[in-house]
């Protein structure tokens, strides 16, 4: 893997972290879920494919 990589991955695990956080709003976690979702499903879709 690469730098950059590993630096997205660390970026989508705070995001996760944001997530699990009981002090955000429901509806807040719930898009915090939906942005890590996404930005995995694309980080497999495309640094994986290669």
């Amino acid at each position: 893997m690469f730098q950059r990589d590993i630096s997205w991955l660390a970026f989508n695990y705070r995001v996760l972290q944001e997530a699990k956080d009981p002090s955000v709003p429901l509806f807040e976690r719930i898009k915090f879920l939906a942005i890590y979702s996404s930005n995995l499903d694309k980080f497999f879709r495309v640094r994986m494919s290669n």
